[in-house]
């Protein structure tokens, strides 16, 4: 059986913009966009046809819609992460509430698995929450051989004869010429 093709209608000029607008209100997403053009008009370009106008013959206009409206999509973007967010976290707290009562009910099967998972949601959050304050969520230090030793010595986690270690000596390098 033949296949069967169906002939493009022609769009206006007008019809071409309102499509590019509605993906680039899409962010890019061209199936949600086709979905919104079918609901608001009832029709719409194929999706393919579609990507084909924003990355060929109209790819200009369509760069040009969506750097115009950037900053409007960002900050939509932006406030449905937060409500998403927002939601995470109250899941979050509720998982802790119900894994709290279940332990002090002796009805956790794996009380040292319930209470790891807590840990880690204790650690993540603890270092979410660092983050969001701008404080640091992590300490490094460079210390070399000496330094570690005298600390170690300090704290009474290792011990030397006479009390001091002696001055320590980096290797020597290679000296090639």
């Amino acid at each position: 059986m033949a296949q069967r093709r169906y002939r493009a209608r022609p769009y206006s000029q007008d019809e071409i913009q309102e499509v590019l607008m509605t993906v680039a209100s899409y962010c890019g997403n061209v199936d949600q966009a086709h979905r919104h053009l079918i609901e608001e008009h009832g029709h719409a370009p194929r999706p393919h046809t579609i990507s084909g106008w924003i990355s060929g013959p109209h790819a200009e206009a369509y760069s040009t819609l969506r750097e115009q409206h950037q900053e409007r999509h960002e900050q939509e973007i932006t406030e449905r992460l937060r409500g998403t967010m927002a939601s995470a976290v109250e899941a979050t707290q509720l998982g802790v509430q119900k894994a709290r009562e279940r332990l002090e009910a002796g009805e956790e099967h794996d009380p040292a698995r319930a209470a790891a998972n807590l840990a880690t949601v204790v650690d993540k959050s603890t270092r979410d929450y660092l983050h969001l304050q701008g404080r640091p969520t992590s300490i490094r230090q460079e210390r070399n051989l000496e330094e570690t030793l005298r600390s170690l010595i300090g704290a009474g986690i290792l011990s030397v004869a006479g009390g001091e270690p002696e001055q320590l000596e980096a290797p020597a390098e290679d000296a090639t010429e």
